[in-house]
């Protein structure tokens, strides 16, 4: 049988199982062919996360099906966001993220040596936690709702993060993450944190961005928290110091505007 990768499996070098072809998905985002790994990923309406978190296998199975299920969770994924009306994550909203969570984005394979090495040191020699995931590490973590700490569970985040990494295009993963982070109660997805905040990214202000972004540190609890407000308030004061201080630097990749709004 004859296959044709998706375009997103455009730098994939075939470790996993093939894609079965089926028809394009055309919207406003951009023009790509989604694909479907069988039974396992099938396609249809958007679904919710706890959906594509079912996709990633035990972790005691090989490597090679947890790399396979994972890019199944991630063509499904996508191809929501193909479908998907907006509200949309913006150019802006795209950068604040990369600034705030993996400001060496555009110059690591998916896992940042650097910021591990921090975390490590922070955590186990000054007792203070501090992470050192990078975007897609975090991708990776949301759609296999897996967070124990564990050495095997970190070890199979990375080798996947990497391997994502090059089989994801590196202006889209972002977005991707951002479609399915969890951003507080309720909003265990971009829409639907927009919906409750009463946010259309389309005519928001930077701070309105920032603060979006802060929750992907501090989630937005069910009842009211002065005190995680402040912190989410602080948080995107810091985000947007950042942009100010980072703006125009060359290492930030730059997004054009079609292929994401």
């Amino acid at each position: 049988m004859t296959t044709t990768p998706s375009k997103l499996a455009s730098k994939s070098n075939g470790v996993a199982a093939p894609c079965q072809q089926r028809e394009p998905v055309t919207c406003a985002l951009h023009t790509s062919t989604a694909t479907t790994h069988d039974s396992a990923c099938r396609p249809g309406k958007p679904t919710a996360e706890s959906r594509l978190r079912a996709k990633i296998v035990p972790v005691d199975l090989p490597i090679l099906a947890q790399w396979s299920r994972l890019r199944c969770a991630v063509d499904e994924l996508d191809g929501q966001l193909q479908r998907a009306r907006p509200p949309l994550p913006t150019t802006r909203m795209v950068r604040f993220l990369i600034l705030a969570e993996d400001h060496r984005f555009a110059r690591h394979p998916g896992v940042d040596p650097w910021a591990l090495g921090r975390a490590a040191w922070k955590t186990y020699f000054c007792r203070s936690r501090q992470g050192g995931s990078t975007i897609a590490m975090q991708l990776v973590r949301t759609l296999s709702g897996r967070r124990e700490h564990s050495w095997s569970r970190k070890a199979l985040e990375i080798a996947l993060a990497v391997r994502l990494s090059q089989y994801v295009s590196r202006d889209r993963l972002p977005v991707l993450y951002l479609w399915c982070a969890y951003y507080g109660w309720r909003m265990s997805n971009f829409q639907d944190a927009c919906a409750r905040l009463g946010l259309n990214p389309a005519s928001t202000t930077p701070l309105d961005d920032a603060l979006f972004i802060a929750r992907l540190k501090y989630p937005q609890p069910k009842r009211q928290d002065h005190e995680r407000l402040r912190k989410i308030h602080r948080r995107g004061l810091h985000i947007l110091s950042l942009a100010n201080v980072w703006r125009g630097q060359s290492y930030l990749p730059s997004f054009p505007e079609a292929k994401l709004l």
